[in-house]
């Protein structure tokens, strides 16, 4: 079963995939074993994929393979966007997964999407205290 997100997951989740390049294309034949071992195979390495809707240009088949696919994966979707939608399944492994969602406590070690991180580097660049005497 696929596991199911906030608004502010998705949300966050979208904001890492937007540089990201599609890992599977969804073509003519639509969803195949091939394509389906493919998107396995990427969500293993990479968490978070963008998959590409080629040949499909209706709204509720692109949305019903991409409910097959969440079925089959057990991936979460993040969004759609236009022909473009956004996977997001964690490592098995906890020692390997690289994302943190913004409601998960623990953080690997190193990991690049660490909100907590983020936003304690924002404040601490938000520059000194202003001096009492200098203001009116």
């Amino acid at each position: 079963m696929a596991m199911q997100l906030t608004g502010a997951q998705r949300k966050y989740l979208r904001g890492l995939a937007h540089h990201l390049n599609p890992g599977a294309f969804v073509g003519a034949k639509g969803l195949t074993q091939a394509l389906t071992a493919e998107i396995e195979a990427a969500l293993d390495g990479a968490e978070l994929i963008k998959i590409k809707f080629v040949d499909h240009k209706d709204k509720t088949l692109k949305t019903g393979i991409l409910d097959e696919i969440s079925l089959q994966t057990g991936a979460a979707v993040a969004g759609m966007v236009g022909h473009v939608a956004v996977l997001y399944r964690p490592h098995k492994n906890k020692d390997k997964r690289r994302i943190a969602l913004p409601w998960q406590k623990t953080v690997p070690a190193g990991s690049a999407a660490v909100p907590e991180r983020q936003a304690a580097e924002r404040t601490k660049d938000a520059g000194p205290d202003p001096d009492p005497k200098m203001t009116r």
